[in-house]
């Protein structure tokens, strides 16, 4: 399938978790956009579990750790406004903020905030090929659906 370049302002963001995945990707934005794989250090991926919610990851400070991850590169306003949603939820437990610069471009990723590390369970390391196979097609096929069932406004 032949990607799209945007034609409006675009932005980037750092992702680790199950949005690394193609058919999250696809499910929420209905491509999949250019990545880099990227690896950042002075942090560290862990799983967080809220209550009915599978494991998913966080992503804390800590200087002797790195993480890897990809680069969603050329993601629109409206991908943004649907990917801020999707890592917030109604409860606000991520903000978007600036990570770093690469190539010249900031590069944005998902703080959890303090309410997520408040109500969730630390857990153990995130371990993406762990959850790749089962976790990601049980994800896609119930999450997605109901994230835009009770997000109508949103476009796609």
């Amino acid at each position: 399938m032949p990607q799209t370049t945007p034609t409006t302002a675009t932005r980037s963001v750092f992702v680790y978790g199950v949005l690394c995945y193609d058919s999250i990707l696809r499910g929420l934005l209905k491509r999949v956009p250019e990545k880099t794989p990227y690896c950042v250090d002075g942090y560290l991926a862990r799983t967080i579990q809220l209550e009915a919610f599978a494991p998913f990851p966080v992503l804390l400070l800590d200087p002797e750790q790195s993480v890897d991850g990809f680069i969603l590169h050329n993601l629109t306003t409206a991908e943004l406004r649907i990917l801020d949603r999707y890592e917030s939820g109604e409860h606000n437990y991520y903000d978007r903020i600036a990570l770093f610069t690469h190539n010249g471009n900031c590069i944005d990723y998902y703080q959890p905030t303090q309410r997520l590390l408040d109500d969730g369970d630390l857990g153990g390391p995130w371990m993406p090929q762990a959850h790749q196979d089962s976790y990601a097609k049980a994800y896609i096929t119930e999450v997605v659906s109901v994230f835009f069932d009770s997000n109508p406004d949103l476009p796609c």
